[in-house]
């Protein structure tokens, strides 16, 4: 598909990082609150900080037209 591509995620990028934890919530939240009752960003948020720490390696990001658009997580390799 023409102007569609996959970019490795950044580390420590800002505009990256937010978009991932939108789209995250966007897609989760309404299970987490069958689940659980709530939303508890505080909550989220630290959940969110240890996802990217162990994934940040294997995320990559899906752009159409230099816009983000989805996510592509790999399976980690098991040693």
């Amino acid at each position: 598909m023409p102007n569609l591509e996959l970019k490795l995620y950044k580390n420590g990028n800002q505009e990256q990082i937010k978009f991932i934890y939108d789209l995250k919530k966007e897609v989760y939240q309404k299970y987490v609150e069958e689940i659980y009752g709530e939303w508890n960003e505080e909550t989220q948020k630290k959940l969110f900080d240890r996802f990217m720490k162990e994934n940040s390696k294997n995320i990559e990001l899906i752009c159409l037209k230099d816009e983000l658009i989805r996510i592509l997580q790999r399976k980690r390799n098991r040693e």
